[in-house]
């Protein structure tokens, strides 16, 4: 059952960083181009 929390929170912990990731590349594309 620890073992299961660890990987779920391991799993969110990544999930964060992805969503991060993902919601900042739009964010700087449009900061690149001017628009």
């Amino acid at each position: 059952m620890t073992h299961g929390a660890d990987c779920l929170a391991l799993f969110i912990e990544s999930n964060q960083l992805l969503v991060t990731l993902i919601s900042q590349y739009p964010k700087a594309a449009t900061e690149d181009s001017p628009q």
